[in-house]
């Protein structure tokens, strides 16, 4: 993905079209994403395509990209495509610019647009009038839809019909993170069957309140074990924690390790894929006040997920789950203890896991199709 997509405030990405780097060789698509809820999934298609193609790159703009979507759009469009040259251009749930449709489409560049809802296809709230709200779908060489009632209101406002396509939502690919099996095994041994859940990345914010929720979940399981994935400085986390009256201990010393440890600080470099697989209750650390991983992760390794309501940059993930009800949502310290105290409850945790892991694995079928439709429209331009 070139880096003028990556999000603002990174050192030394490009802020503005002078300041673009050139068009790199081979198959490049412009993706539009004017929600910015639709770009990670984007971006996780770039490294398929490449493995399938051999070559392939990804533009990104979104509203929080260094060059907002809206300097790119518009009376800008035609600087956009002369920089980029895209060999096809993607929109992202919507397409929020007609002008920027009908440039695209007078430049002879095929276009497609993703994860189309109902209210999206009927341009529900639009000012356009309803001529040209037609007239902006027929542009579009494939529209990939989320349901069926879609694909027939997209239709109806203009659409070709052969041009639409129900895939279902595109969502990033979830693979299983790795851990070595010796490595698992060895840290399970010290654990010795104890109930646990695991604060991952936790931050300097988080740390008070994930000390409160665990005090208030022991009092009614005594060998409850917090695995506490630190942001930063994990020794100085457990001195911390040691401080203020708990039993610690460090993954980096798990012989020592014993039944009236009541606090497990991960210092070691092992990969997280560990610890979610160690721990069948999962604090998105991050999601009160700042920024979390992907769910997915832990979706995809069977979790139950807690989470708070700060979910950037994974919020459409998170809507996905949510949507099932795949996930315990929490919007205070009070409710995060209520939720480790009800998770302790097996059926409870199957029942939260079940229900994200299928939500993970059904990510799959989406991706091949979208990805098969993108390869076919660069395979018939002869890219």
């Amino acid at each position: 993905m070139i880096r003028a997509a990556l999000p603002a405030g990174q050192p030394g990405v490009a802020r503005g079209p002078k300041d673009w780097p050139a068009r790199p060789s081979g198959a490049l698509i412009l993706a539009l994403d004017p929600s910015g809820h639709h770009s990670q999934a984007i971006h996780a298609l770039e490294p398929l395509l490449r493995e399938e193609r051999g070559d392939g790159t990804f533009v990104i703009f979104n509203p929080h990209t260094p060059t907002h979507i809206d300097e790119v759009l518009d009376a800008r469009i035609g600087k956009t495509l002369k920089h980029w040259t895209p060999d096809l251009v993607v929109w992202a749930g919507y397409a929020s610019c007609e002008t920027s449709v009908q440039k695209t489409n007078a430049a002879g560049i095929p276009q497609t647009l993703l994860n189309l809802s109902v209210a999206a296809a009927e341009r529900r709230g639009s000012r356009w009038p309803f001529g040209l709200r037609k007239s902006v779908f027929a542009h579009f060489d494939k529209i990939c839809t989320l349901n069926r009632e879609a694909a027939n209101a997209v239709i109806k406002n203009g659409a070709n019909a052969d041009a639409v396509r129900t895939t279902g939502q595109l969502r990033p690919l979830s693979a299983p993170l790795t851990a070595a099996p010796q490595d698992i095994e060895r840290y399970a041994a010290h654990l010795h069957n104890r109930p646990a859940w695991l604060a991952i990345d936790a931050g300097p914010r988080d740390m008070q309140r994930i000390s409160k929720a665990h005090r208030t979940a022991m009092a009614s399981n005594h060998r409850l074990l917090l695995i506490l994935m630190p942001q930063n400085d994990a020794t100085e986390t457990a001195a911390k924690f040691a401080d203020n009256g708990w039993n610690v201990a460090l993954s980096s010393q798990i012989e020592t390790m014993s039944e009236a440890s009541q606090v497990l600080v991960v210092d070691t470099d092992q990969d997280p894929g560990i610890w979610l697989r160690l721990s069948p209750v999962v604090f998105m650390g991050g999601s009160f006040d700042g920024m979390c991983r992907s769910p997915m992760d832990a979706a995809s390794l069977g979790a139950a997920i807690v989470h708070g309501e700060s979910t950037a940059p994974h919020g459409d993930a998170v809507r996905s789950l949510a949507k099932m009800q795949a996930t315990h949502p929490v919007r205070s310290d009070a409710d995060l203890e209520r939720a480790v105290i009800e998770l302790q409850a097996p059926d409870r945790q199957a029942t939260l896991a079940h229900r994200a892991w299928d939500v993970a694995t059904q990510a799959a079928p989406v991706v091949d199709e979208v990805l098969a439709i993108l390869s076919d429209q660069l395979d018939a331009i002869g890219v």
